[in-house]
């Protein structure tokens, strides 16, 4: 939560203009930016690359996808949800309300949605002013996940600096839950 209040006050030209190699300043540094690795220090050292590599690639894949789903695998639908998925967390940024906390939720497919589905209704019982987020990786989760009562629904980005920063960028959110053993490295350390 600290780094994302860093990255709030941050007045550097990186948080107006995104530049690879830049990142919000540390508590206490009045405003200097420091350069940020471009590949997660979370992921054990002999797996950086490869795994930064993939992500890459994961990405790619997505931009490359076709825009028409009807006909496609599975896999290839994920990817295509992915397409146009930072243009939509940027069109939930304006509505994101920063005096109202966020509490992020990711279920990987339908079954952790359904463990997820009474922590969420609870949650905007107990705490009616909180904003919501829901999101998935698998494609079978979502039509299941139009039916909760959330703020903000769609697909976790990729793993990557990118994808995990455009997320927080847009949700900044108060808490993030992982449902079940679904752990990203890259987006769990920014």
């Amino acid at each position: 939560h600290s780094a994302i209040a860093a990255r709030r006050r941050c007045s550097c030209p990186a948080r107006t203009a995104v530049r690879p190699g830049t990142h919000p300043p540390i508590a206490g540094t009045a405003g200097t930016c420091f350069p940020r690795p471009l590949i997660s220090t979370s992921v054990h050292p002999l797996l950086r690359i490869p795994y930064a590599t993939l992500g890459a690639a994961a990405e790619l894949a997505a931009a490359l996808s076709p825009r028409e789903t009807r006909r496609l695998s599975k896999w290839r639908r994920a990817l295509s949800a992915r397409r146009a998925l930072p243009e939509r967390l940027r069109a939930f940024s304006p509505s994101r309300d920063p005096s109202r906390p966020l509490a992020w939720f990711h279920a990987p497919s339908v079954g952790e949605a359904l463990m997820v589905s009474p922590v969420l209704q609870g949650l905007r019982d107990i705490v009616p002013t909180a904003q919501l987020a829901l999101t998935w990786y698998s494609p079978s989760t979502e039509a299941f996940a139009a039916r909760f009562d959330v703020d903000f629904r769609d697909y976790l980005p990729f793993d990557t600096v990118r994808g995990a920063d455009a997320a927080l960028d847009a949700l900044r959110p108060t808490a993030l839950v992982y449902a079940k053993l679904d752990v990203w490295p890259v987006l769990t350390e920014r």
